[in-house]
């Protein structure tokens, strides 16, 4: 079952960020329903825990793929890029993004506490599709142009070895103290 079949039809795997660490090849490429907090500051989201402070996991938590990228694939090194048709690529998972009333509204609350305090979090239910890069190998990415590159990280500075790709945001609580 393709992915985009899969968001539609199946119900996602309940989880915690501590099951994830303990085996994330299980659930990398699944859909799956994890509470976090939605940790966010000048140019990165992250998916926390308090009950797992320990993680190794470092969940990215984004909308997807670059706009034009056609196919991805996971490699074993950065030569495997001088042949790209030698690569068993991947269409990637397309995931539409359900943002409700409620979703705006913690986004424009995290927003004002991230001006005043350089960081927002906001603990919530997410469904969607995770993803992780197991250690040793890379992402390979191809593009609508041709072009090909790979990472070893999700995100911005790349800072993550996982992500997840939200499909819907529910149970949100903001702590509106700390929102003024």
């Amino acid at each position: 079952m393709s992915v985009a079949s899969q968001t539609q039809t199946s119900a996602p795997l309940r989880t915690t960020l501590c099951e994830i660490e303990a085996d994330p090849s299980r659930f990398s490429g699944q859909r799956i329903e994890i509470r976090a907090t939605i940790a966010t500051n000048f140019e990165m989201s992250t998916l926390n825990d308090d009950s797992c402070p320990k993680s190794n996991i470092f969940v990215w938590f984004g909308n997807g793929f670059f706009d034009d990228v056609i196919s991805y694939a996971f490699i074993d090194s950065w030569d495997a890029l001088s042949d790209p048709s030698a690569i068993a690529w991947q269409t990637p998972p397309r995931v539409d993004f359900k943002q409700t009333n409620e979703v705006r509204r913690m986004y424009q609350k995290m927003g004002r506490q991230q001006k005043k305090q350089g960081y927002a979090a906001s603990r919530a239910t997410i469904i969607g599709i995770f993803q992780w890069i197991p250690d040793g190998k890379l992402m390979a990415l191809q593009f609508k142009h041709g072009k090909v590159w790979a990472t070893s990280r999700f995100g911005h500075q790349l800072c993550c070895n996982a992500r997840l790709l939200p499909e819907r945001i529910d149970d949100i609580q903001i702590d509106d103290a700390r929102i003024r």
